[in-house]
């Protein structure tokens, strides 16, 4: 259908008007204006109209009488209009009411106001909703409801805007009088508003009400509307907001599940659940209020919990809006007629009808839950009922409902069966009692349903579920029913409950009660016989059941608990589970079951002993137990007797007729016939000729003796012939034992005592001599829990055991195991004993068992608790092993048993009870560390006792340990290493005592080269630092590099100097080692470290030249070649170039296309190298001698200035070309003269040069980066050209000049110094300067150049030629240039640091004169002195010199040097990092006999104070050694990040230290963690870094004692506290530099702070840790120096250091501060 046309506002404001005219409206001025006749017309109108008027307000206010109608007819209105233009815009199909203090605002996205809606709002009873099924209000009457609570009503919808007004005293047409107004903006969703206006007289409170039971479930029922919004801002509190949203899709289905979201404010979101059923209702009746519409739909709404269980509560009527609660539980919606008020429907045709739509809907609904098979129904298709069941209708109409629901279902086939299978009908189902239900979880009918399946599903077991189902026609299972089922399950066979469930015993006692119904109930009565002639009884037969009826033959319980009737004499025994139970014996009763005479029982057992013949061992027990019951009552047993052809069985299941063979009962007892010959084998097994019987234990466990009677073991003893006691000796021979005897005293040793005493009573068992020596050679155990022989045992008499209980093994040793404990009384009865030999005295054996004792009974003793009694046993065996019978006894006892005690100091002592062992692990003497051997000789009381060491040397012959036993003792150390007990620590000291045992034989008692042989292929040496073991090949005595493969032991082993070179041939790596080292890792690129290492370690032995011509063709050069990324080893034939100048290194490494192949050694290396490189014969290799250099000058200018000074020096330099013989000088003095006196000298800008060298026959050149001087000869002039800058200018005098001429003059570098100073002193000085060189002048020349005179030199100095042009006309005073300072940088191959210098401007001249010098000490206070301060100056100049460096340094402007400064620096003060190592080590070594001067800085127990000047540790001049000192401040500024003052000072005291030759003190005492930077030097490049925690720069333990000593010799310590102690203190040194005086603060760490805390000295205690602080103080000064301060926290404690604590500073306390 086309939507209608949108008019404009323009067309919808006349419309309005038209419809206000229409009804006569204007206001009271238009009215004034109206003439008479007009306005009486519109008087009788307006009469007319209210009579309209008052129908209006009848029909809105009077039939709606609830005033919260007003919300459903707007949710109506709202869902007539339809939301189209919503859903394009994509926008909610909504409704939201605003609650405001004076006003209702209603937003809505319906579409917009057409004109026929605004003609039908103002219409009364004229609704176009009449003939749409759909739609809602056939009355037109609805809107109206508004005015019940509003006087104006605004719309504001689609292109209309206008309200209605209407009060109390205004005329009822107002309501249906359109007034026009401007309209307002909207939302954006919003399309239509109504305002409502509320009534003075209306309650907040009522309208607040109404919309909390808003009828949000009609949005179930609605066609387009979605969601419904209700916004509170009336309430005092804040806003509050509820809305509610349906899940409904746009498309209805018949049947599906809505939610409803309600969302409050400040609460969580509810969901309502809906399963909702829909069904056309058509060809309905026709109704005058429904013309021409004859159908609608019928919908159910089944409220329900999000897990689909019911929700039962009342539910609302809907007539698309709700109506109100009629009782029942579901909800219903349907085209209703209702009444005016909309509050109930009108009883009509079509409304009946309806009812019936209803019903049928419902049974569609319920045949769905039920058939659907969907889980959200599993419980729903059960619990429908209560929806119908447990309503509550009180209505007349809306019962009929009811009943048609029943009357539908009860035609419907709705109900579940049990069993899954289709629906039933309600009367073809049967409701399962309780009693007739198992006790399963869920319950399962006692017998199974019937095919048809009957019974109803228990799930609709509830009670009113059942009530109601009843009504529909389901009955209730009958006995009938029952019995019918039981006999089907008992033909049933296999597949039947009643047998397939014999043990159930719940089962069976549920059936027996029901069935007993039969026979105690008297309408029952008639199923009695039907059921009898069931096989209802279970019948036992064997193992098997079968079941029987008791009218097919006698059927008999199978008789009492205690004596049941056997089931194997051939009577019909009920089964005796089945009779268990009490209802079950019961009904067997009614069913024919009886009681057995006990007289027909017993025939019966007769006959299967006579006739069958066949009796098992379990029904022999049975047997056996029933005669005893029956017959052993006082009437029968007297005539009782049991016949001689009846059988027991025996232990092994075997028949036994006692009156034949014995048979014995089985008892606990001790000395019993079971306690002796239970165990005895079976004969088959065996091969024995006796058997031994005993009955069977299952006669005695099963059979219960009858209370008052003879107890059953007596009655079988008495009347059966069971015997208590076996027989001793052989029927009709009682001088033979039994072969049962002999058996005891083979298996039972510990019982051959007590059966001698009980069976017969002390009298000797047999008396030939060949019994008493059988039994007297059995073993007995003793109590001390040995086996011994009968003959060799010891009676337990109180002397022995005192004697015993001397060496502490109380009365457990050697003595017989008595059955009872011996008096003096009792010891009669036992003497029989002495005929088998049994002892009452010690004697030898006595004591080795005490020994034995002793061992074995230890319990956890100590050696010290087992020495004493342990030597007491020895000396008493030694003393009784008088003949030699008895030695060898002794021998061959230590022999076969572990009896020697191992010493308390020995390594066999693991654990605290210490160790025994045997002779073989024995010697006298050996190494105290032996753990495959016992030192005997480590035990002080061995050696004492002149008895216990004749005992061991000559009675037991133990040898001393030899050579092959210490082999032995290091081949297990190697093999499995040292024991857990061994520290690590100590592990070099005990391979130590094993090399040095080897000491003490004599050259022929020891086969030199098979312990070679031995060390070679077992790995025998021991090498600390590794923690392995290698063989001699391996081996090095020493050595100054790390060679692969190789460790070295002089470090390990000082003493054993002569033990590991003369006797195992360890080689010493000298010089030969060395090269052959180098000559084995020939090629091999995996040791390039190595080798060069090795090279290193053999130019420091200074090969002489030529020497290593062996290795001239061998590849053991490393050399980086740009053909490779990796480093190679060349052979000396191979073109390689040696780096010895850094310029030309970093030009031919980096030259284009292609680099120099260089040998990988950094400069400072090559510099080490140079013996190694002359002896390879390797110096025309060096770059300095291979390299060519080509210059070139552009744009250049000549500077008079400059060519005047130079020549001025052309005599000068004529001289030194003379002197060092050159080419050019020499062969004409005087042209050469003139040369240089011809000499210009230009400046330019633009100096190149070209430096080249040939490769292969290739050549590889590079552009200098920056050329500072050039010289060519041009025709009879020199040309000199240098830069134009002062700064590089001045550079080139210094160093590329200087270069030029030397090469120029075509002499060497030896030169170079002296030419330095010629250029770049001033002219006064030039003569004294040749004469301090040594060289002369030319006699043949006439000089022509100005020699200043020394007086006027202040007036007319002339200029250094280096320096500004500016000031070439006038002189002043030279400067002396500002010293470098210095930064880092790191080799990019081997990680070796050096020091690299950073330039501040050099100005004025670079060498000053005397008169500089003395002109700056005494007027320039900013002048540097640093370089030629004298050594001897004072204190206080030499701080005064050195803070004048400080200033100035501190005023220069610093900048990165380029090239040319590195060179200068080079010339004047470079000093490499390995430079100052090699310094400090050689320093260190060179002043180490100095030792530690006399009295430090501390008193400690008794000793003096320190006077003011303490002694130092090291000596100032031993510091000015390194260079430290005011005129060279290297150290300080060049290693702050690589080896600063403080590590310089640590190596000094550590060399110091080392050079002392205190024991043990090497490497591994240097304990901080920044020791790997001395690695650089030959001495420590095997040294690995310390990653453990770092405790003290220096660690030391002072076992010797020697260190202390010295200490105490030179005042450092007080009294001797350690002369008697084992061993002296451990020592914690650590190194603090400062470059103040010693008064400047130093600073401890934290964990420094709380170690000195730690190891304070007590007074009068010997210490065990001495904290140490050694204080380098003035550190680069002459008066440079060290304090030691032993025991800091005590000086703390005495005031003579000042600690601040927060930051731990120290400074030493003054003399009048100190206590």
């Amino acid at each position: 259908m086309a939507e209608p046309q949108q008019m404009s506002r323009d067309q919808a404001r006349k419309h309005v008007e038209a419809i206000a005219e229409k009804a006569m409206y204007f206001d009271e001025d238009e009215f004034s204006l109206l003439s008479t006749k007009a306005q009486n017309a519109i008087i009788q109108g307006r009469k007319w109209m209210e009579t309209c008027g008052n129908m209006t307000e009848s029909i809105s206010i009077g039939n709606y009488s609830q005033d919260g109608r007003f919300i459903h007819e707007l949710i109506q209105n709202a869902d007539d209009k339809g939301f189209q233009t919503a859903r394009k815009r994509g926008n909610d199909s909504y409704i939201k009411f605003t609650i405001n203090p004076h006003c209702i605002v209603v937003d809505s996205s319906q579409d917009g106001f057409t004109a026929g809606d605004v003609d039908s709002i103002c219409d009364v009873s004229n609704s176009k909703k009449k003939s749409d099924c759909d739609k809602i209000g056939e009355k037109g009457m609805g809107f109206k409801s508004v005015f019940k609570v509003a006087w104006k009503v605004q719309i504001q919808s689609g292109p209309f805007s206008f309200f209605f007004r209407h009060r109390p005293e205004d005329p009822n047409w107002n309501m249906t009088i359109p007034i026009y107004e401007d309209s307002t903006a909207l939302e954006d969703r919003t399309v239509t508003r109504i305002t409502l206006h509320l009534h003075e007289h209306i309650s907040l409170q009522d309208i607040h009400g109404h919309f909390v039971h808003l009828p949000f479930k009609s949005l179930l029922f609605l066609r387009n509307l979605k969601k419904i919004q209700v916004v509170d801002n009336w309430s005092a509190l804040a806003q509050n907001t509820c809305t509610w949203i349906t899940n409904r899709g746009g498309k209805e289905k018949k049947s599906e599940l809505i939610t409803i979201t309600e969302e409050r404010s400040q609460m969580r979101p509810g969901k309502h659940f809906f399963q909702i059923f829909r069904k056309d209702a058509l060809q309905l009746p026709e109704d005058k209020l429904r013309s021409n519409v004859d159908q609608t739909r019928v919908e159910l709404a089944f409220p329900i919990y999000e897990d689909h269980l019911l929700r039962i509560e009342d539910q609302e009527l809907y007539a698309f809006l709700p109506l109100k609660d009629f009782g029942f539980n579901f909800l219903m919606q349907a085209d209703f007629i209702t009444q005016v008020s909309r509050q109930d429907v009108i009883e009509s045709a079509r409304n009946r009808e309806l009812l019936r739509r209803i019903a049928a809907t419902f049974q569609e609904a319920v045949v769905h839950f039920s058939s659907d098979g969907s889980p959200q129904f599993d419980k729903l298709q059960y619990q429908w009922t209560r929806y119908v069941s447990e309503a509550s209708v009180s209505d007349r109409f809306w019962r009929q409902l009811s009943e048609d629901i029943k009357t539908v279902l009860r035609e419907t086939k709705c109900l579940k069966s049990w069993s899954p299978g289709p629906l039933k009908f309600p009367q073809e189902l049967k409701i399962v009692g309780e009693t007739a239900l198992d006790k399963d979880k869920p319950p399962q009918p006692l017998l199974a349903d019937a095919e048809d399946q009957t019974y109803l599903a228990p799930d609709y077991q509830s009670e009113n579920a059942i009530v109601y189902l009843g009504g529909l026609g389901v009955r209730h299972q009958e006995i009938s029913d029952i019995i019918q089922r039981l006999e089907s399950d008992v033909a049933a066979g296999t597949q039947s409950r009643m047998k397939r469930t014999a043990n159930d015993s719940d089962w069976h006692q549920r059936m027996a009660k029901l069935l007993l119904t039969v026979f105690t109930e008297n309408e029952n009565s008639k199923f009695q016989d039907p059921v009898r002639k069931l096989r209802l009884v279970p019948v036992r037969n064997g193992q098997d059941i079968e079941w029987a009826s008791c009218t097919q033959g006698p059927v008999y319980f199978p008789g009492n608990g205690e004596a049941p009737i056997p089931s194997d004499i051939g009577l019909k025994l009920i089964d005796p589970a089945a009779v268990q139970n009490q209802f079950r014996r019961e009904l067997f009763r009614h069913l024919g079951v009886d009681d057995c005479p006990s007289q027909k029982a017993i025939e019966h057992i007769r006959l299967q002993y006579t006739k069958t013949g066949r009796v098992g061992g379990s029904s022999s027990l049975a047997h056996l137990q029933y005669l005893y019951w029956n017959t052993c009552t006082t009437s029968t047993k007297s005539n009782y007797k049991w016949p001689s052809y009846l059988w027991v069985y025996d232990q092994r299941g075997s028949q036994v007729r006692p009156s034949v063979e014995d048979i014995y009962f089985q008892s606990t007892e001790e000395y019993s016939a079971q306690a002796l010959l239970g165990d005895c084998p079976n004969p088959q097994e065996s091969k024995s000729d006796f058997v031994v019987h005993f009955i069977h234990p299952g006669y005695l466990k099963t059979c219960q003796s009858r209370p008052g009677e003879i107890d059953f073991k007596s009655w079988l003893s008495k009347y059966v012939g069971v015997k208590e006691k076996i027989r001793l000796t052989k029927r009709g021979n009682k001088a033979k034992l039994l072969d049962e005897v002999l058996y005891v005293c083979d298996s039972y040793p510990d019982k051959v005592v007590g059966m001698l005493k009980k069976h017969w009573s002390g009298s000797p068992p047999v008396s030939d001599i060949e019994g008493l020596a059988a039994i007297s050679q059995r073993f007995v155990p003793t109590l001390a829990g040995y086996l011994h022989p009968l003959q060799e045992t010891y009676l337990p008499l109180p002397g022995l055991i005192q004697r015993a209980s001397e060496f502490g093994v109380n009365e457990s040793l050697g003595f017989l195991k008595m059955p009872l404990e011996l008096t003096d009384e009792s010891i009669s009865a036992w003497r029989f004993l002495n005929q088998l030999h049994v002892g009452i005295e010690p004697d030898l054996g006595f004591y080795l068992s005490i020994l034995r004792e002793i061992v074995d009974g230890n319990n956890g003793k100590t050696i010290s608790m087992l020495e004493d009694p342990v030597l007491d046993a020895y000396t008493a065996i030694s003393r009784h092993g008088t003949t030699p019978e008895h030695v060898i006894k002794i021998r061959e006892t230590f022999a076969s048993n572990e009896l020697f005690l191992v010493p308390e100091n020995s390594r066999f002592v693991v654990t605290e009870g210490g160790m025994w062992t045997g002779t073989s692990s024995c010697v006298w003497n050996g190494p105290s560390v032996m753990r495959l051997k016992i030192v005997l000789a480590d035990s002080q009381r061995y050696l004492d006792d002149p008895t216990l060491k004749h005992f061991f040397r000559n009675t037991l012959e133990v040898q001393d340990a030899d050579w092959k036993d210490v082999v032995r003792e290091l081949t297990d150390l190697a093999e499995n290493g040292f024991s857990d007990f061994d520290q690590e620590s100590k592990h070099l000291g005990i391979a130590s005592r094993f090399y040095a045992y080897f000491e003490q034989f004599h050259s022929s008692e020891v086969d030199w080269s098979e312990v070679r042989e031995n060390f070679e292929m077992a790995n025998l040496v021991y090498n600390s630092t590794e923690k392995q073991w290698y063989p001699i090949s391996k081996c090095l005595w020493s050595s100054m590099v790390k060679i692969p493969g190789k460790v070295t032991l002089s470090s390990d082993y000082p003493h054993l100097e002569d033990f590991f070179v003369k006797r195992l041939q360890v080689e010493k790596a000298d010089f030969k080692t060395l090269v052959r080292e180098l000559k084995s890792l020939a090629g091999n690129t995996d040791y390039v470290l190595e080798i060069k290492e090795i090279i290193r370690a053999i130019s420091l032995m200074m090969p002489e030249k030529g020497s290593l011509q062996d290795l001239e063709g061998l590849d053991i050069l490393p050399v980086n070649s740009p053909h490779s990324k990796q480093t190679q080893l060349w052979n000396t034939g191979q073109p390689f170039a040696i780096v010895d100048r850094l310029k030309l290194g970093r030009g031919f490494k980096n030259a284009q296309p292609q680099a120099a192949s260089l040998l990988d050694f950094e400069l400072e290396d090559v510099k080490l190298l140079q013996p190694f490189i002359q002896a390879m014969n390797l110096e025309d290799r060096c770059l300095s001698r291979l390299s060519k250099e080509e210059s070139k000058a552009t744009g250049k200018t000549l500077h008079e200035g400059l060519t005047k000074g130079f020549q001025d020096r052309a005599y000068h330099l004529l001289c030194c070309a003379v002197n060092f013989d050159s080419p050019k000088a020499k062969k004409d003095h005087n042209s050469f003269y003139e040369l240089l006196l011809n000499s210009e000298v230009y400046i330019s800008d633009t100096i190149t040069s070209y430096i080249s060298i040939t490769q292969g026959g290739q050549q590889i050149r590079f552009e200098s980066e920056k050329c500072n001087a050039h010289v060519e000869q041009n025709g009879t002039k020199l040309h000199i050209v240098v830069p134009r800058a002062d700064r590089n200018r001045e550079i080139s005098y210094l160093k590329d000049l200087p270069h030029r001429l030397l090469s120029f003059f075509g002499i060497g570098e030896a030169a170079e110094a002296i030419m330095i100073h010629l250029l770049n002193s001033s002219l006064y000085l030039l003569d004294d300067l040749l004469d301090d060189a040594g060289i002369l002048g030319v006699p043949d020349i006439v000089r022509r150049s100005r020699t200043p005179d020394v007086d006027s030199r202040a007036e007319n100095i002339p200029n250094n030629l280096g320096r500004s042009e500016a000031n070439h006309g006038h002189s002043t005073p030279p400067r002396i240039p500002k010293m470098p300072d210095y930064t880092e940088t790191r080799s990019s191959h081997h990680h070796e640091r050096r020091i690299i210098p950073k330039y501040e401007p050099i100005r004025d001249q670079i060498f000053p004169s005397p008169r500089d010098l003395t002109e700056s000490s005494t007027t320039n206070t900013t002048a540097p002195s640093h370089s030629v301060t004298s050594h001897s100056s004072s204190s206080s100049e030499a701080r005064s010199r050195s803070d004048s460096i400080d200033s100035e340094r501190q005023s220069a402007t610093s900048y990165e040097g380029s090239e040319e400064d590195l060179a200068l620096s080079q010339i004047s003060i470079l000093m490499t990092y390995d430079d100052i190592l090699r310094k400090v080590i050689s320093t260190a070594r060179s002043s180490s006999h100095h030792g530690i001067a006399t009295q430090g800085s501390f008193r400690a127990s008794g000793a003096e104070p320190p006077s003011d000047s303490d002694s130092q540790l090291i000596s100032s001049e031993d510091f000015r050694g390194l260079g430290y000192h005011s005129g060279f401040t290297l150290i300080p500024h060049s290693l702050s990040a690589t080896l600063g003052p403080q590590e310089n000072c640590l190596i000094q005291v550590f060399e110091v230290l080392k050079g002392m030759q205190i024991p043990d003190f090497d490497i591994k005492n240097w304990q901080s963690r920044i020791r790997h930077l001395v690695k650089s030097r030959p001495e420590y490049n095997t040294m690995e870094n310390w990653t453990d925690k770092e405790t003290s720069d220096i660690v030391y333990e002072d076992i010797k004692k020697q260190l202390t000593n010295y200490l105490l010799t030179h005042g450092y310590l007080g009294e001797n506290l350690w002369e008697d102690a084992e061993k002296g203190p451990k020592y914690f040194l650590e190194v603090k530099t400062t470059l103040q005086g010693c008064d400047h603060p130093f600073y401890v760490s934290k964990g420094q702070y709380a170690l000195m805390e730690e190891s304070k000295m007590v007074p009068h205690v010997p210490a065990k840790q001495i904290y140490v602080l050694c204080r380098v103080f003035n550190l680069g000064k002459e008066d440079m120096g060290m304090r030691i301060y032993v025991d800091p926290w005590n000086m703390k404690q005495d005031e003579e250091l000042k600690f601040t604590e927060t930051n731990y500073s120290v400074v030493p306390a003054k003399r009048g501060d100190r206590r």
